[in-house]
């Protein structure tokens, strides 16, 4: 399997879209991680494995479940310290984020050096972009980028979409983020939603309306499955929930960019 598969899993919680996850800081623990299991996170034992005095599970899931939740709650926590400008308090907690990540199951490898890099990376371009500092934040990006050619590029979705966020990206940031969406889709055998939403603002962002419309068209019928009463009675009606609004969200989003309009950022 490829080294990148812990990282994968764990990097599932930060990158992906807090809004189409539903609002998991107002969830119970449990719902936190569940959501986590569910957009296809790998359970992980290990070193990196968090317990507790009141629980001590012996199973991989529950292990990578406790994980999951402590590493939301720090994300929360890094996310008030940067709306509060405490810049060396959330490079901190984005240290502790980092040392959470943990070794997979027995069989698998271990995640290398570059992908734990790439996880430390993403939490250092939100601290720039916080600071409004998009150049630096996309010169960091983009060193990345060309010393992990050999990572799967889904760890980088999250950093391309806090690039995103900035509605005056320059040019070579929205190049940047183009070039590594576009290989995210490429590269992945299931079309994500969420990877051609960003996809598409990235594209309205440089100027194309029309290819723009027609990435968010995309979008909403990769993720039209999910809203169907097959599917909640087969995942229940809290994945349907979830599910109604991400649709709501990239139909809003579809129609912002037709009235040549970028629509507020996710993240």
């Amino acid at each position: 399997m490829k080294s990148a598969l812990a990282t994968l899993a764990v990097t599932a919680f930060i990158s992906f879209p807090r809004s189409y996850a539903a609002d998991e800081t107002k969830q119970p623990a449990a719902s936190q991680s569940a959501y986590a299991v569910q957009v296809g996170a790998t359970p992980l034992t290990g070193a990196g494995a968090i317990t507790t005095k009141e629980q001590k599970p012996a199973d991989p899931e529950k292990q990578f479940q406790l994980i999951g939740s402590e590493m939301l709650r720090l994300d929360g926590r890094f996310k008030a310290q940067l709306q509060e400008k405490k810049w060396e308090e959330a490079g901190k907690t984005a240290d502790a984020i980092a040392r959470l990540v943990p070794s997979p199951p027995a069989g698998y490898e271990v995640a290398t050096k570059d992908d734990l890099e790439i996880v430390r990376t993403e939490y250092r371009v939100r601290i720039l972009m916080a600071k409004g500092d998009a150049k630096a934040a996309i010169q960091e990006v983009a060193g990345r980028w060309t010393a992990s050619k050999t990572t799967g590029p889904i760890l980088f979705f999250g950093m391309a979409e806090t690039l995103l966020a900035d509605p005056e990206l320059p040019g070579d940031g929205l190049d940047l983020t183009t070039e590594i969406l576009s290989s995210i889709n490429q590269k992945s055998a299931v079309k994500s939603f969420a990877t051609l939403a960003a996809l598409a603002r990235a594209t309205f962002m440089k100027g194309d309306k029309e290819q723009a419309v027609g990435l968010q068209e995309q979008a909403i019928k990769i993720q039209a499955p999910y809203v169907t009463e097959e599917h909640r009675q087969k995942h229940g009606d809290k994945y349907h929930s979830i599910n109604v609004g991400n649709q709501k969200r990239l139909q809003a989003q579809l129609a912002s960019y037709a009235a040549g309009k970028l629509p507020p950022s996710e993240r």
